[in-house]
């Protein structure tokens, strides 16, 4: 499998962790009973009305192509020149990746992929339409907060991917793995459009774990996800995923909602390996998982998983410098 080599993650890794800000005051009880009018209300957010545009079709495309077996990855480069925009960003990373001495410049989306590879063009190509997807509708006052929730699901994502991988062929496909972690919270960012002052105080003050809220909190942005990703044209699988990576795990989940549930705990594991290549945001919480909860190393084992989950983790860690640059500023 091709990894990244990212000039800017020769220790550079993530953004350096900012001056700490004030402690955030809790959740008024007017704020309590807004948020928990606002999660019960998710039903009437996946009204017709309110329909968010479909995914783009591209996005849908690259989940088509195992980049596992893509060959010379010609297919994918005639997917990523459908779209000039897109392309010109991949030939910007791949410049970025090849370093300012680089004799040959990426142009083209050919040049992107033999620079990259397949594995890292399509997960740059997926993380940057999803991106771009989730700004058009998606807002918050709190322009930190964005960032902070993205790196969450990048992470996760490139979690996902590396269990897919670990766990070999017939398992999850890496790529839908990949997707399913990036698509996974996308009912906490229809929420925070719907309310972005409530839902960033909602976010900074911890998610409400254990409390009600919480689980109210839980059921919303999953189903919410879930029906969110239905209307707009996502796969069945990703639904799934959306709806259940609350579920824990047992025999009737599916692989991919249990993997994806794993990546979802790793973020601050991944950043403890990283030795300070990629960090963990103490203000908003990084993920709305106050901790694991469960062995997860068993867990994968029971799924099938031979190698150690510290082999995931610092892969994971290495790749620090891709996640930076697919992370939108903070401003």
């Amino acid at each position: 499998m091709d990894t990244p080599t990212l000039a800017a993650q020769q220790v550079t890794g993530m953004a350096a962790p900012r001056t700490a800000a004030p402690a955030t005051p809790p959740l008024s009880r007017d704020e309590r009973q807004a948020l928990s009018r606002l999660f019960r209300q998710w039903p009437q957010m996946v009204s017709t009305e309110r329909l968010i545009a479909p995914l783009p079709p591209l996005f849908l495309n690259l989940l088509d192509i195992d980049t596992g077996v893509a060959g010379d990855g010609r297919e994918l480069a005639v997917l990523i020149a459908r779209d000039a925009s897109l392309e010109a960003r991949l030939c910007a990373l791949a410049n970025l990746s090849a370093g300012a001495g680089a004799a040959d410049r990426a142009a083209d989306a050919a040049s992107v992929v033999g620079s990259l590879g397949p594995v890292v063009t399509t997960s740059a190509a997926l993380a940057d339409l999803f991106l771009c997807w989730t700004r058009r509708w998606s807002t918050t006052p709190d322009r930190a907060l964005p960032a902070a929730l993205w790196q969450e699901y990048l992470v996760a994502a490139f979690c996902a991917r590396e269990i897919a991988v670990a766990l070999g062929e017939g398992m999850v496909s890496p790529d839908i793995a990949f997707a399913g972690g990036l698509v996974h919270d996308l009912g906490t960012l229809v929420l925070c459009a719907a309310e972005p002052g409530l839902m960033s105080r909602f976010i900074r003050t911890g998610y409400g774990h254990g409390t009600g809220l919480n689980r109210e909190f839980v059921e919303a942005h999953s189903e919410l996800g879930a029906a969110t990703l239905m209307q707009c044209g996502a796969p069945a699988i990703l639904c799934d995923v959306a709806a259940r990576h609350h579920e824990g795990f047992s025999p009737e989940e599916s692989a991919l909602a249990m993997l994806v549930c794993v990546a979802d705990h790793l973020h601050a594991q991944v950043a403890i390996r990283s030795r300070g290549q990629v960090t963990v945001p103490r203000d908003p919480p990084a993920g709305c998982f106050p901790d694991a909860g469960y062995a997860l190393e068993d867990v994968l084992l029971a799924m099938g998983l031979q190698s150690g989950i510290d082999d995931i983790l610092l892969r994971v860690a290495r790749q620090g410098g891709l996640i930076r640059h697919l992370t939108p500023d903070r401003g």
